[in-house]
């Protein structure tokens, strides 16, 4: 009934070949962003995409990111963290998320921070960029 996902070729190379029941069109929207990851943009906003999608993408790209990436759910205001593991992700989020009132967790290689401002969120990001430099 389901066949596996495939898309771009550019896509191919990050994108999981296995069935998924996440919708293929904003898996698609995702992973094009998720290439730009790959590029050197570490920032990138998404308004389509659940944020179990993001935490599927999140995952996958992992072990692609260099240093740092924040995957940004604009509608809860929660920011996903991926490192390849240089960058430990949770301890990031653990110590500075609750300066600006949010909270969250996660490993070394993904985090989540959920805050209750969209301002929050920029700060946080400039915050953590900053101590990373």
């Amino acid at each position: 009934l389901h066949q596996p996902i495939r898309f771009c070729k550019s896509a191919d190379s990050i994108l999981p070949q296995k069935r998924s029941s996440v919708n293929p069109f904003l898996l698609y929207i995702g992973y094009t962003r998720a290439e730009a990851l790959k590029k050197g943009e570490n920032i990138r906003r998404y308004h389509i995409l659940s944020l179990d999608d993001l935490n599927t993408l999140a995952r996958e790209l992992s072990p692609n990111v260099d240093k740092i990436a924040f995957l940004v759910h604009e509608p809860s205001f929660t920011v996903f963290l991926v490192s390849d593991g240089s960058v430990d992700c949770g301890r990031l989020v653990k110590e500075n998320a609750s300066i600006y009132g949010g909270k969250g967790g996660g490993s070394k290689t993904s985090a989540r921070a959920i805050f209750t401002k969209k301002e929050y969120v920029d700060t946080f990001i400039d915050l953590i960029e900053k101590h990373l430099r």
